[in-house]
């Protein structure tokens, strides 16, 4: 199993509905896993860290990884302001 994003709505009658799924990375999750994620203040873009030490941008419209930023173990915890 690869560590992925999965995108969710809300229906009207307050049941969630899978959407789409964004693999992360091909490492197996007990490598790689997120951490914790952020939204952008643009409601397009979300920030998500992990524990091997990346921070992976995502459109959420997309569903595209467009950018994987190094930055080292310990960033798994993001936030945009």
């Amino acid at each position: 199993m690869e560590p992925s994003v999965l995108k969710y709505r809300l229906t009207s009658t307050n049941r969630l509905k899978f959407i789409d799924q964004t693999p992360l990375s091909n490492e197996n999750i007990e490598v790689m896993g997120s951490h914790h994620a952020d939204m952008h203040p643009d409601g397009v873009h979300m920030y998500i860290g992990s524990t091997e030490g990346n921070v992976y941008v995502l459109n959420i419209n997309t569903m595209n990884i467009v950018k994987k930023i190094p930055a080292g173990k310990g960033a798994g915890h993001t936030y945009s302001d």
